[in-house]
């Protein structure tokens, strides 16, 4: 068995701190509406960069299938590039539109067999 996790990046201090709204102390609390002033942009193949052991091919780590991603990756496996020093890894990158300005949300579901180790279902990094 696993766990189910449903990943929402929405500035997440406000998340956290927020999931329960109320306007006033004697208001019951209600539910924050956490995609409100978002619009759902699409994704489609072109906006995916696949990341995996640099000598196995694409289909070695990754499957879509049923509008399901699926990745692994082994203990064994090699790193993203010959001469990196970073751990093995099964990744899709998104490409295709300008992250850097303005406030953005991702929202996904993963699914992490129990016992596993070491795994990151989701990292946002930022360039200058």
């Amino acid at each position: 068995m696993g766990a189910l996790y449903q990943i929402v990046l929405l500035n997440i201090a406000m998340y956290f701190a927020s999931v329960m709204h109320t306007t006033s102390r004697s208001m019951p609390l209600m539910p924050v509406d956490l995609t409100l002033g978002f619009t759902e942009l699409s994704l489609n193949i072109s906006n995916f960069k696949n990341h995996k052991p640099y000598n196995l091919p694409v289909r070695e780590r990754y499957r879509f299938k049923n509008r399901v991603h699926k990745l692994w990756v082994h203990v064994t496996d090699k790193p993203l590039s010959p001469h990196s020093n970073t751990n093995p890894r099964s990744e899709i990158r998104t490409e295709g539109y300008d992250y850097s300005r303005g406030v953005w949300q991702f929202e996904g579901q993963g699914f992490v067999p129990k016992d596993t180790s070491g795994c990151a279902l989701c990292k946002c990094s930022g360039h200058t």
